[in-house]
């Protein structure tokens, strides 16, 4: 298995880490995926 992590940021969530793991072999299947607020951040604006 390979386990990839980003954090990312947006102005509607703050920084989230964003995981997903995938399998090794061919066909490469996401098996898991995962996300969590790091920070959260709210720009002040609503629709």
């Amino acid at each position: 298995m390979v386990k990839v992590e980003v954090v990312v940021f947006t102005k509607w969530g703050g920084f989230l880490q964003r995981s997903m793991t995938v399998k090794r072999e061919f066909p490469h299947e996401i098996l898991a995926e995962g996300e969590e607020v790091l920070v959260a951040y709210d720009c002040g604006i609503m629709f």
